[in-house]
């Protein structure tokens, strides 16, 4: 079983948009974004289940930091 994941996307505009996240233990490995299978180009998100992986992201990453004292 891996420990859990999440992909994070940078635009050439500069922006980082979650793209994936994996739970092995619950079973879990959603995208939030849409690519064309032809092309490989961006061709929708869903914006909710994008949001909801930012705040679980924000809160992983700061209970990383203090257990890591960083």
């Amino acid at each position: 079983m891996a420990d859990s994941a999440v992909e994070i996307l940078h635009s050439i505009g500069g922006n980082y948009n979650l793209f994936s996240y994996r739970q092995d233990g619950l079973g879990i490995h959603k995208y939030t974004v849409n690519f064309d299978d032809q092309t490989g180009d961006i061709k929708g998100f869903y914006p909710r289940l994008q949001r909801d992986q930012a705040f679980f992201t924000a809160d992983w990453l700061k209970n990383i930091k203090e257990q890591q004292e960083l």
